[in-house]
């Protein structure tokens, strides 16, 4: 089979990849591990403010934008929605906390996304006695509905391999890559955390950062809003919600662990006044980097080898231009910004 491209990984990164590469009629093949990876166990907010430190996340309002033109025009063309708008309430713990929220929705940079006003009427199931501030403007991608719809509809079945990787079954030649029965111009990974075993990429500084998720079952509970304290609360549909995340920069492995599954309870209890039950438990890496960036580029000694990856919590917001720039700089020799280019780390990372 002769393509373009072989596309690794068939997360946000890989399916933002695929869909630049389709509006500019490239071919490609995409060799996706048959376990979900941290997209898939994701909740999918689209949110440009931190609202642990009251910052504005990297880029995020044009970041924002953009990705929202991005998944509508997806929306058009599989037939479905995946954007559901919905405000997050965030609750407050202290008159601190009530005071930090004015103060910053006060700036210029927060006053489209938080209200000012601290909302003090709370729903009788959640613990919120000093009530809580709204950021607007805010959702949910529903990440798996969308990659399953993407693949289904947009990908030849023949096109997409579900399997891992095999690094002994590639090749690179002067002038094309080889992979079992597949030979393409280029070949682009992304892979998520697992791009530390990825024998050409594995040297760039991509930590990962392990979370625990739960998926439960709250007949009740408010789905009005994304609710947020320690943790987060995202109504699902049918009365689930996914809570999480915790975080863990030591462990490695994509496991859901005990010790995570205990914090999330242990402060889902004091948000919640009413009963709930558990009816999964995940636990994921997050592909982060050193410098809260992601990792955009090509391998300085073979051309051939490109990645996407690196996009951490923010994989929404983030992956759409990430993939324009990538498809920019492989097939337009447009240089990537220096702030998301592998080349920001040392030569010898690769």
């Amino acid at each position: 089979m002769k393509v373009d491209v072989v596309l690794v990984g068939f997360g946000l990164a890989g399916l933002a990849v695929a869909e630049q590469l389709r509006r500019a009629g490239k071919s490609f093949v995409v060799i996706d591990q048959p376990q979900p990876g941290a997209s898939h166990c994701a909740a999918g907010i689209y949110n440009p403010t931190i609202l642990k430190r009251y910052t504005m996340a990297w880029e995020a309002p044009a970041l924002l934008d953009q990705a929202l033109v991005f998944y509508k025009e997806l929306e058009l063309v599989l037939g479905a929605l995946f954007l559901h708008p919905l405000p997050i309430a965030r609750v407050f713990s202290s008159i601190s906390e009530q005071n930090q929220w004015m103060s910053a929705s006060d700036q210029q940079q927060f006053k489209p996304y938080l209200v000012p006003k601290i909302q003090s009427e709370t729903p009788a199931e959640l613990n919120a006695p000093l009530g809580y501030g709204q950021v607007v403007g805010v959702g949910r991608l529903a990440i798996s509905e969308l990659l399953l719809a993407y693949r289904k509809q947009l990908i030849p079945a023949s096109h997409f391999r579900e399997e891992p990787f095999l690094y002994k079954a590639f090749k690179s030649k002067a002038k094309s890559i080889i992979y079992k029965d597949i030979s393409a111009n280029h070949i682009i990974f992304c892979q998520g955390a697992t791009l530390r075993s990825n024998p050409f990429f594995k040297d760039l500084p991509l930590r990962g950062s392990h979370g625990d998720m739960l998926r439960i079952h709250a007949p009740g509970l408010d789905t009005r809003h994304i609710w947020k304290s320690r943790l987060f609360v995202v109504p699902q549909g049918n009365d689930e919600y996914w809570v999480g995340a915790s975080f863990n920069n030591q462990l490695k492995e994509p496991i859901p662990t005990e010790e995570g599954k205990e914090w999330l309870l242990t402060h889902l209890n004091r948000l919640l006044t009413i009963p709930f039950t558990v009816i999964a438990h995940l636990g994921q890496v997050r592909p982060t980097v050193v410098d809260r960036r992601p990792l955009v580029g090509t391998h300085p000694a073979d051309m051939k080898l490109h990645l996407l990856n690196g996009l951490g919590s923010r994989g929404v917001l983030t992956a759409p231009q990430m993939s324009v720039n990538l498809y920019r700089s492989i097939f337009e020799n447009i240089s990537l910004p220096d702030t998301i280019s592998i080349t920001r780390f040392a030569a010898d990372s690769c």
